[in-house]
């Protein structure tokens, strides 16, 4: 907790409070000015359990949602729970896991303004808190084994969590016209031959955050006054499943009778079977 007791601190936790900023967002802020590394022991130490316990129990004094994490950060716990009670029930067997979480846009849009107004730094993204105690929850999962099981960017098992938030009339607005831009740049880029045009009008969310940054700090203000959460998230989907797995080989055809695909002709087959079928 040296971080929200610093004297150095104590102005900007001050603003963060009087923006009802969770007690999780007040540590990644203040963590982003000072030179913690990134690594799961300082996601722990910055959004600890003492940490998690306190949003908890602002959440339950009734303390408006964090209009940051927009309380997701507020019940980690509950996210965590969610993904380890799927997976248990999965039926998969254990083994190196991956978790990709989607995260609503305006997330970025309301760390950026309060970043603007309050010149702090936001570090550790919420997948990052998310992917760290989904590894401290599955270590307390002694009896199914996987307490040992390791996470991996390469895992084969990917567990895909998508949380929503309904933005308000003012956010959407505001989201949507950064996503036309970041669309138009795209589609500058894939002109100029820097990069293949996209199938499809989505962006990243690097590309959010580009566009976003592109915005001069006093047009973003004025635009979007400091934001307030009306509503909490909610998990629109969790789904676990296996990366494809693909088996190559080589054969040898020892018959020149033997067609590569079954061949059929004028209705009629030729042959009696073919490498396709006999694979």
């Amino acid at each position: 907790m040296e971080l929200l007791s610093a004297p150095e601190n104590q102005k900007a936790i001050s603003e963060l409070r009087a923006l009802n900023v969770c007690v999780c967002c007040q540590f990644r802020a203040l963590s982003g000015l000072s030179s913690i590394r990134y690594s799961d022991s300082s996601v722990v130490e910055v959004c600890g359990e003492d940490t998690l316990s306190a949003s908890k129990t602002e959440t339950e004094s009734g303390t408006p949602t964090c209009p940051v994490c927009m309380g997701i950060l507020q019940r980690v716990n509950q996210i965590t729970a969610s993904i380890v009670e799927k997976l248990l029930n999965s039926g998969y067997t254990r083994s190196p896991y991956r978790l990709t979480a989607s995260i609503p846009l305006s997330h970025f849009l309301r760390e950026k303004v309060i970043e603007e107004k309050v010149k702090v730094k936001f570090k550790y993204e919420l997948k990052d808190v998310i992917r760290t105690y989904l590894k401290q929850a599955l270590k307390g999962k002694t009896e199914s084994g996987w307490d040992n099981v390791e996470y991996s960017m390469t895992g084969g098992l990917v567990i895909d969590i998508v949380l929503d938030y309904n933005e308000t009339a003012d956010e959407k607005a505001f989201c949507e016209k950064l996503i036309n831009k970041g669309i138009a740049m795209k589609a500058v880029k894939a002109k100029s031959g820097k990069r293949r045009r996209g199938h499809d009008n989505t962006i990243s969310n690097q590309q959010f955050e580009a566009a976003l940054k592109r915005i001069p700090t006093d047009d973003l203000i004025s635009n979007f006054p400091p934001p307030k959460c009306v509503n909490a998230f909610a998990i629109r989907s969790l789904n676990i499943s296996r990366r494809p797995v693909y088996v190559t080989g080589k054969y040898v055809k020892l018959s020149r009778s033997m067609s590569q695909t079954p061949w059929i002709l004028n209705g009629m087959r030729k042959g009696d079977i073919s490498v396709e079928e006999s694979i």
